[in-house]
């Protein structure tokens, strides 16, 4: 459930209004990756969780062929913070 909300929150800090052009998929190891083109933007993402269980996102946007990474963890009180 915190993937999805992280990947959620990538699609909406990319995109004003989010369409149907974003597919997500969870592989064989657990990894979601989805894929937007279109009025969403064209971009790829794809999500893990480390040994301590973070999750770390990356973005990649195919125009620009740039990149962002972030991580995100539950704190000691609950709350899911990222950076």
């Amino acid at each position: 459930m915190k993937k999805l909300m992280l990947i959620l929150i990538a699609v909406i800090g990319l995109s004003g209004s989010v369409n149907a052009g974003v597919s997500c998929s969870e592989d064989f190891f657990g990894n979601y990756n989805c894929t937007s083109s279109g009025d969403t933007g064209n971009w790829r993402s794809s999500t893990s969780t480390d040994y301590f269980g973070n999750d770390n996102t990356t973005i990649y946007d195919r125009d620009s062929f740039g990149s962002s990474s972030y991580s995100c963890s539950y704190d000691y009180f609950g709350n899911y913070n990222c950076n």
